[in-house]
């Protein structure tokens, strides 16, 4: 009977150490390849990482939500790549906000030629300017004179686009026409008789208009003043005139430029022995520009 209760308590030892054992052994994970970015597998020949993986739920007074925490020993060196889908965006032209489509209509509204501040050529650079030319004087009436003509201008700049204008002019031509009889005075006309104007006026340089790029300005000028009629006899006067000039100016520096133009004068013409009559001429110059 002593032998059974032996054998017996033997065998429950033997069951208790069975079972203390395979509790304590370890959980051993085999190793798990990963893929890197090339293509190529590399496996993880480590059989001694270990996975201790813990999971809890977190349970708060308004509800429940599950997380998962979860600790793992991972080698370093590995790195799992991270797979993303290309998103498609549409292009930034296509995309029409508010913004884009008042600026549509604000162009459609506004001619092409605006859309741009107007570039400015190259002017003078002022505020003074002084020039000198020479052309011909051409007189129309008997009591206008011609010839050749000399004349020098001095300009006051007033703004980027205005200038103040004196103007003195020569002209040189031959004897006016001898009477015929007594009761004829002399006659100047053509190229005949001699001239001398002084005016004053106004100069406006078109700086943005036409819409080109070479640095030739239109230009406008009116005056008014005294032109001396001399016609080499007795019968000399005066006339008051309006002169009307327009021309080109090619600018070569903001200091020096040449011109030319074409101008007309008119106005009533008082003589000694002829009395009053019509004054009318024009004249064609070239000049040289100095501005400082």
């Amino acid at each position: 009977m002593k032998l059974i209760n032996i054998i017996i308590f033997l065998m429950c030892l033997n069951f208790v150490f069975e079972s203390q054992a395979q509790t304590n052994t370890e959980i051993v994970v085999p190793p798990t390849p990963v893929v890197k970015p090339d293509g190529k597998d590399k496996v993880n020949t480590d059989g001694k990482d270990k996975v201790n993986a813990v999971d809890k739920k977190v349970v708060d007074n308004k509800g429940t939500a599950d997380t998962t925490l979860s600790t793992e020993k991972k080698d370093p060196k590995v790195s799992t790549p991270e797979k993303t889908e290309p998103t498609k965006s549409k292009p930034v032209s296509e995309v029409k906000t508010e913004e884009t489509i008042k600026r549509k209509v604000v162009y459609k509204d506004v001619l092409p030629g605006f859309k741009a501040p107007p570039k400015l050529r190259l002017s003078a650079r002022g505020p003074n300017a002084i020039s000198g030319g020479v052309g011909l004087v051409s007189g129309l009436t008997d009591s206008s004179t011609g010839g050749f003509a000399l004349g020098f201008t001095y300009n006051y700049m007033l703004g980027k686009y205005m200038w103040a204008d004196f103007h003195v002019g020569f002209n040189f031509g031959g004897d006016c026409k001898a009477p015929s009889g007594d009761d004829k005075p002399w006659n100047c006309s053509g190229l005949s008789g001699f001239g001398t104007d002084l005016l004053v006026g106004i100069t406006y340089r078109f700086l943005s208009w036409p819409n080109w790029e070479i640095p030739l300005n239109p230009y406008a000028r009116i005056l008014t003043g005294i032109s001396f009629i001399v016609g080499d006899g007795p019968n000399d006067g005066a006339a008051l005139v309006v002169k009307t000039a327009g021309g080109l100016r090619y600018s070569f520096t903001e200091e020096f430029a040449v011109s030319g133009e074409l101008g007309l004068k008119v106005g009533p013409a008082f003589r000694y022995d002829y009395g009053a009559g019509a004054f009318i001429s024009i004249d064609f110059l070239v000049s040289a520009e100095y501005s400082f």
